[in-house]
């Protein structure tokens, strides 16, 4: 049965660590034709996608990420790049705002595509740019807005979020009524239902288990 998209976004999560199990390039390709589909500004879908799986690179990488090592884990980092030059052309001023909102857009698309093949995700952004060009040959009038690494979770951990009625105001900034905060309320409460269905089934440890149990009969 085909998980709903309330499932798939309570599902995932940030995950940094994997299996030893390599991603095939079918169901990389099914991630990536995800991020294709998200909306860019006057539809220029200006995103480009690197596909690394060279344990060389990706040590250099994961150097040029503070040296983030728990990265070498996932088979598979894909940099998400932005080849602005159409947009600059249409939007002079507002270009580079947008070519990261296009890429976010494309990347949350790919998060959640991942999540629904069962692979874990998690959004690298803090990083040497100049140095992520050079390893990856991007060309200087381009940019790398982040590296998702991709894999199957070896563990999954739990998450907060702050309350809807924390971070909603109507109308105007600061303002709220109260039949409105009471409705969010509501949906609050229905998604918290949800989440512990979901953390149920997920729980961190039993169906790591399960995959584990899976993944060593192989």
């Amino acid at each position: 049965m085909a998980k709903s998209l309330s499932d798939l976004i309570l599902e995932r999560k940030s995950v940094k660590k994997y299996y030893k199990k390599n991603v095939s390039t079918e169901l990389v390709a099914e991630v990536l034709d995800a991020g294709r589909w998200a909306p860019s500004a006057g539809n220029l879908q200006d995103w480009r996608f690197i596909v690394i799986r060279s344990e060389k690179t990706k040590e250099a990488i994961s150097l040029a990420c503070l040296d983030q090592d728990w990265m070498l884990e996932a088979p598979v980092f894909i940099a998400v790049c932005s080849d602005f030059s159409s947009l600059k052309e249409i939007y002079k001023k507002m270009y580079r705002l947008f070519s990261i909102q296009n890429c976010a857009l494309a990347t949350e698309n790919m998060l959640l595509k991942a999540t629904d093949l069962g692979l874990g995700t998690c959004v690298v952004a803090p990083f040497d740019s100049e140095k992520i060009k050079e390893i990856l040959g991007v060309p200087e009038n381009l940019e790398v807005y982040s590296i998702i690494t991709l894999g199957y979770p070896r563990e999954i951990e739990p998450s907060m979020r702050h309350n809807l009625r924390d971070v909603t105001f109507f109308e105007k900034w600061g303002e709220f009524e109260l039949d409105n905060q009471k409705k969010l309320k509501d949906v609050e409460m229905e998604v918290e239902a949800k989440l512990r269905k979901v953390k149920a089934k997920m729980n961190v440890k039993l169906p790591l288990q399960r995959l584990k149990d899976k993944f060593s009969k192989k």
